[in-house]
């Protein structure tokens, strides 16, 4: 009994090992001529490593670089499959040319973009994947509070600025002038700032625009009011006889 149980276990076995190495002999893997090479920049992008740094809700596109048929033995695409690392996936089916891939992140954090790229009309069909990241960084916030001008027409006031979120340190741009104003450079007031503060201000609008290292921007603005000017309102009683005093 127990010599049937091992042959019908050895015959399953064999069975498997058949399928396998039928399933083998009909594919090929990444080094194989038949292979594609998977490859995708970021368009738009100046990025020069493998991971690019964006905003949170900013849109992202792929542009493909695969060869399908490096060794020219025919091969065409069968379809594209992008897995963006945050639950969604998108497809491209071949064997047209591929056309850009949109993406936009929701959240903060860090992704793995895997581009998979099957081939097919050719002996032995592969799949080849080329990976990178996206850091994709917060919005920062900005609250800002003043000091108004103590004296009618002075220029005593201050603002000053927290900053919450964001990724690594901040440039800021202060200015008289709402930001994206053709009189943006006219109304730059960076003499008058240490980072978070700016001081000599008479009454106005200001406005800042904080830059992250992500390149994610945000912006507010405070209106610094002045003291009412004071009215002084002379009334006379001339002098009844010459050379008095009353």
């Amino acid at each position: 009994m127990k010599q049937q149980n091992l042959k019908n276990t050895w015959s399953r076995i064999k069975s498997c090992l058949t399928i396998i190495l039928f399933l083998w002999s009909g594919s090929a893997f990444a080094g194989d001529p038949d292979c594609p090479n998977a490859d995708f920049n970021f368009k738009d992008s100046l990025v020069t490593s493998d991971t690019l740094k964006v905003c949170i809700n900013t849109q992202i596109t792929l542009e493909d670089a695969t060869i399908i048929d490096p060794a020219g033995t025919g091969a065409t695409l069968d379809y594209i499959d992008i897995d963006w690392g945050d639950g969604t996936r998108d497809t491209v089916n071949g064997p047209g040319p591929v056309i850009d891939r949109n993406h936009t992140y929701s959240l903060a954090g860090t992704f793995s973009i895997k581009y998979m790229v099957k081939n097919k009309d050719v002996p032995s069909v592969c799949i080849d994947t080329s990976t990178r990241g996206v850091v994709v960084g917060a919005i920062p916030n900005i609250s800002l509070s003043k000091t108004d001008v103590g004296c009618n027409g002075g220029s005593t006031g201050s603002v000053t600025a927290s900053i919450t979120g964001g990724t690594g340190d901040y440039d800021y741009d202060w200015s008289k002038v709402q930001i994206g104003d053709d009189e943006l450079n006219v109304g730059l007031l960076d003499d008058q700032a240490s980072g978070l503060s700016i001081t000599s201000l008479d009454s106005n609008n200001y406005y800042l625009e904080i830059t992250d290292d992500n390149g994610c921007i945000a912006e507010d603005s405070i209106v610094v009011d002045e003291a009412p000017a004071i009215n002084i309102s002379l009334v006379k009683t001339d002098v009844g006889c010459n050379g008095g005093s009353t």
